[in-house]
């Protein structure tokens, strides 16, 4: 059977999974905390940066280890096949469902924020996961090309929105070729900076996204590799042309704290009328973002269920669409949208995605003969220790999630065993 991923495909998943609500927010948080315009566009960069290293550290686990999975694929086979069994639940839980709900929970609060409210959010965010399941699960040739759609449109929309905005902007604010404080760092923004990376690296999560579906791309490892590193590029160029504009064409005093700050920013060139159109932007584009999950997700549950991790019934031959293990996602989705734990799982999925991201770079200092590759995948793993370190929260529900995660995946590597 033909594969349903070729390499423009794949390219728009990794866009659709890194493209969410925090390019919309993250950037008045970091005004309010490093006050200069200059420091908060160079960590925008160290996040693209973080984020490119982190490409070329899953592409070579990925000519090392080249089926679809993502860290569960790597953790089996590279380290420990308990630690693939952590990454598989952690995946689960944390890397698909809790995000699917997170992402369609926001596209009822951004849909009513613009035509105010008509249907309780729940419900409005439980319609649109149904709607995604049943195109995703039953007709999937349609689903994709609707993906495709809105994933087009989400870029469309944001370089028409880089684009109005750098034309009718005022250009107000002075340009520095360097931030004056990273050639003379002071103690305080120092930790204001950490503070920042730890929102901006986060922004650019879902980088990784086509290593769940490898084995599908047509094309082999090459088509992952340009769909890993176009889709990671084009985020990255997005995300720094819109940065620039918000950080250098104004006064940037408005926009220190602003919960919106895109919002904020429109509001500002174009009115209040700006502000309508950016919500429905956002909440077509979360869309698109669930979608993404809801592609990705199921494939790592096949490669469990082949593996005996997941019971047989979630497993498909190549090429065939994983009816059940959308069932799975979409059903955990809708468990996490309606729990009132919703909010501690949501805590918990940087962490527990940190620290899988971790574990399977580490793979790379044992398994890679090259040194270059063994540096940069340091250079990854000390940052994304910072941001776990961050991310220890102090919510005694998350901890709980993590030792019962554990304890599943200690019982299922032992079942596994047993067989």
């Amino acid at each position: 059977m033909k594969s349903q991923f070729n390499t423009l495909r794949a390219t728009l998943l990794v866009i659709a999974n890194s493209i969410g609500t925090g390019i919309f927010t993250t950037t008045g948080f970091a005004l309010a905390d490093l006050h200069e315009p200059g420091l908060v566009f160079f960590v925008w960069v160290l996040g693209a940066l973080y984020s490119i290293i982190g490409v070329t550290c899953y592409q070579e686990l990925h000519k090392i280890y080249p089926d679809s999975g993502g860290e569960y694929n790597f953790l089996s086979k590279g380290l420990h096949p308990f630690f693939g069994h952590f990454g598989g639940w952690v995946s689960l839980v944390a890397g698909f469902s809790a995000p699917i709900a997170a992402s369609s929970m926001g596209f009822s609060l951004y849909l009513q924020k613009a035509f105010g409210p008509f249907m309780s959010p729940v419900l409005l965010s439980t319609l649109v996961l149904f709607a995604i399941f049943i195109f995703h699960g039953f007709y999937s040739q349609t689903g994709f090309k609707l993906h495709d759609r809105f994933v087009w449109g989400k870029i469309l929309g944001m370089l028409v929105l880089i684009a109005a905005a750098a034309f009718w902007a005022p250009w107000t604010v002075s340009v520095p070729w360097l931030p004056q404080t990273v050639l003379n760092p002071q103690a305080g923004q120092v930790q204001a900076v950490a503070n920042s990376f730890f929102w901006i690296a986060y922004a650019y999560t879902g980088w990784n996204a086509v290593y769940y579906i490898a084995s599908e791309v047509g094309g082999g490892s090459e088509s992952v590799k340009k769909a890993s590193y176009l889709g990671t590029l084009c985020v990255c160029g997005i995300y720094l042309a819109l940065n620039f504009i918000l950080l250098f064409s104004i006064d940037t005093s408005i926009l220190r704290g602003s919960p919106e700050v895109v919002g904020t920013f429109l509001t500002e060139i174009f009115g209040d009328r700006a502000g309508q159109w950016l919500s429905v932007l956002i909440a077509f584009g979360l869309v698109s973002t669930a979608s993404a999950l809801f592609i990705t997700g199921p494939r790592v549950y096949v490669r469990m269920a082949q593996d005996g991790v997941l019971p047989k019934l979630f497993a498909v031959s190549h090429g065939m669409v994983p009816k059940n293990a959308i069932l799975l996602q979409g059903g955990l989705a809708l468990f996490f949208l309606w729990s009132a734990q919703f909010e501690v799982i949501l805590k918990f999925v940087g962490f527990a995605l940190t620290f899988c991201s971790i574990l399977s770079v580490l793979v790379i200092l044992r398994v890679s003969k090259n040194y270059l590759l063994k540096a940069l995948a340091i250079v990854f793993c000390g940052c994304s220790s910072f941001l776990l370190l961050k991310a220890i929260p102090d919510n005694q529900g998350v901890m709980v999630a993590v030792m019962g995660l554990l304890l599943v995946s200690a019982v299922s590597f032992f079942l596994g065993k047993k067989r």
